[in-house]
């Protein structure tokens, strides 16, 4: 029974302490280093609690276009400033709250922040918008027209 009981914990151990190393939710400095490594662009969705746009906004990416868009050409990271979970970014762990607000400066919502590999905001998006000219931002940012053209 003890050997059991033993092999079970240490299971746990491993598997807890490879999968929940350092308790952060987003670990946004492994985001960004994915994308650099994959040529792809970190899509950080800031939104709130109670906001109808925020609410508009997040119907929008679970459209089967957008979806499709979303997973092929970027990381993906949802940021509810009202959760009560962790960011861990330029090495430091904050709540969702406070990088929000102390860190982005975020007060308005929704935002789409799009960050390439290097950890720069390479355009921000902010206020709900439709399907269709959310798509072709998403096109924009992927193929890096954004550096040519103005989305709005």
């Amino acid at each position: 029974m003890r050997k059991i009981i033993g092999l079970v914990l240490g299971i746990i151990f491993l598997f807890g302490t490879t999968l929940f190393a350092d308790g952060v939710d987003n670990d946004l400095d492994k985001y960004i280093a994915d994308a650099n490594k994959t040529g792809k662009t970190v899509l950080m969705f800031v939104h709130e609690d109670g906001c109808p746009f925020c609410a508009k906004m997040d119907f929008e990416f679970d459209e089967s276009d957008v979806s499709k868009i979303v997973k092929k050409r970027f990381i993906f990271v949802d940021i509810n400033k009202d959760d009560d979970e962790t960011v861990k970014y330029k090495g430091k762990t904050y709540s969702n709250l406070a990088f929000v607000q102390n860190v982005l400066g975020i007060n308005f919502f929704p935002v789409i922040l799009f960050i390439d590999g290097t950890g720069e905001v390479i355009y921000d998006l902010v206020g709900y918008r439709s399907k269709d000219k959310f798509i072709k931002v998403l096109k924009d940012v992927s193929s890096g027209a954004y550096k040519e053209e103005s989305f709005e």
